[in-house]
């Protein structure tokens, strides 16, 4: 009974685990309780396998599709219909319905037979009277062969016959006597170029689908080839031994760097009760601040070794123009095709250290070709440092006044303030020339730089401040806090009881942060 089922398509239900398998069934083992199908469908796609084994207790549904019985190849009967012939006359023309009827029938069978002579003959062509038998056109009287037909012996490729011309006669005539009203007509067939498309489509898309379900797998068969080894063998074979020539391995700026200790953020350390607050540095450094006095004894201590104030002034100067440059925008700004648009500084002096200090930084300002204009009050009292900078600034060319109604009245790009000291009195304070310019500085929309500033700020509220050595606690009033390195050694601060390691690195001048 199993055996009947042979043959049939099922469709097999697994589960949703499994799956669906469609296909041919080949074999059914009673005793095992499993079914084998060919041409399976696994889940309505081709399965790569060209037999599966399904057992019993996997099988959830069986449907059959069609039954062995049920598939019974068929008997192929050809019946020739032609389009009726068109009869010109000189006066109208005249439609016939003739039906072409083959007198035999054939199969499949007959046609692989007639194929196979066609192909050992090497003939192409052949009367449709030698496949057929006789044909007759019903309806007219017309018997034989009024035509010719062309078989090939291969489908992809039509015979060559472009200039066979297939004519049908009327009344009687053939060839010899064929009458004037008498049309021939074409046979219309493909064209060659046509074929030859359709032929290379064939070989490039006729690859059953199971062939192309499996990807080659490159780097698998690449590891099956040893290509050192085989180039070892090859050296040995030649009498050569092998040498390793490879080129030594460079590093990178940020590799092969040797394991450190951890990192100590706290590298700075002041006497007990001389720290006020704490700043931090872009890195993490903790920089703490220090009072005044203590900033008094380092700056003198520096000084009795040689460090004196003009080198203080000059180092102070440089680091101010260095930060003033970058503030007004650097190479973008300060280049030749830009000529025309000169940035403009306005440095505020006080008869102090700032002062000297400010006047050094507008002198290095004027070398690059910076607008500056210097104010310095006309006071009796000044400091020989500031005198000595007045000096060298006049050899700039630089504008220089000692009246507010002298500076400029359009807004300038950045203003320097150097007119508060750590030691001023009120007196100074209430003088008619510092109320009219610290007027003028907050009228102007520029921006202030504030250099060595008191810690609580002055009367012009400055957006930037530059702290020397070590910074003081400053207020809020005194902005962005920045720190320059005046390049006193270790042991002037070892000296006063700070331990000091420099947190410049690679700069002259730092920001600062205020740690929270």
């Amino acid at each position: 009974m199993s055996d009947a089922f042979i043959g049939s398509i099922v469709l097999i239900d697994c589960g949703p685990v499994l799956g669906t398998y469609q296909g041919l069934v080949s074999d059914v083992d009673k005793t095992g309780q499993t079914i084998s199908v060919t041409h399976v469908m696994h889940n309505g796609l081709p399965c790569s396998v060209p037999q599966v084994t399904i057992s019993a207790a996997d099988i959830h549904n069986l449907k059959i599709v069609h039954a062995a019985s049920e598939m019974t190849p068929p008997t192929a009967v050809v019946d020739f219909t032609v389009a009726p012939p068109v009869i010109s006359t000189s006066n109208h023309t005249q439609q016939f319905p003739q039906t072409l009827l083959c007198h035999q029938s054939f199969s499949s069978q007959d046609l692989m037979a007639y194929h196979n002579e066609a192909l050992n003959s090497g003939n192409t062509l052949h009367k449709a009277s030698s496949f057929t038998g006789n044909l007759t056109l019903a309806g007219n009287g017309f018997s034989g062969a009024p035509y010719e037909q062309g078989f090939s012996s291969s489908a992809a490729a039509p015979a060559k016959h472009e200039d066979a011309y297939r004519r049908v006669y009327v009344g009687g005539q053939g060839p010899e006597g064929k009458s004037a009203s008498s049309t021939p007509r074409k046979i219309s067939t493909p064209r060659k170029i046509e074929s030859r498309r359709r032929a290379h489509k064939e070989d490039c898309f006729s690859d059953p689908i199971e062939t192309i379900l499996d990807e080659f797998d490159f780097e698998k068969n690449l590891a099956l080839f040893d290509k050192q080894a085989v180039f070892n063998e090859i050296d040995s074979l030649e009498g050569n031994s092998p040498i390793d020539c490879g080129k030594p391995t460079n590093y990178r700026c940020n590799e092969n760097v040797l394991a450190a200790k951890p990192i100590v953020f706290h590298q700075i350390k002041v006497p007990c009760g001389e720290e006020m607050c704490e700043y931090v540095t872009d890195s993490g450094l903790v920089v703490p601040s220090i009072t005044y006095e203590l900033r008094r004894r380092l700056l003198a201590t520096a000084e009795k070794y040689g460090l004196n104030a003009d080198r203080q002034v000059e180092t102070v100067g440089r680091s101010a123009s260095e930060m003033v440059l970058q503030l007004l925008g650097g190479g973008h700004r300060l280049n030749p095709q830009n000529a025309h648009q000169r940035p403009s500084v306005v440095v505020l002096c006080g008869p102090n250290q700032q002062g000297a200090q400010a006047v050094s930084c507008a002198r290095h300002l004027a070398t690059h070709n910076v607008l500056v204009t210097v104010f310095v009050a006309d006071v009796l009292e000044t400091t020989s440092s500031l005198e000595t900078e007045l000096e060298l600034y006049d050899l700039t060319f630089g504008k220089k006044y000692s009246h507010c109604k002298d500076l400029p009245r359009k807004p300038v790009d950045v203003i320097i303030n150097a007119l508060n000291s750590h030691a001023d009195s009120g007196a100074t304070l209430q003088q008619e020339w510092y109320q009219s310019v610290t007027d003028w500085a907050n009228q102007n929309k520029a921006s202030v730089l504030a250099i060595d500033p008191p810690a609580e700020g002055g009367d012009i509220k400055a957006k930037w401040s530059l702290a020397l050595g070590l910074p003081l606690p400053y207020a809020d009033t005194c902005g962005q806090v920045y720190l320059c390195d005046l390049a006193i050694p270790q042991k002037i601060f070892k000296e006063v009881g700070i331990t000091y390691r420099s947190p410049f690195a690679h700069k002259f001048v730092i920001p600062l942060h205020i740690n929270s």
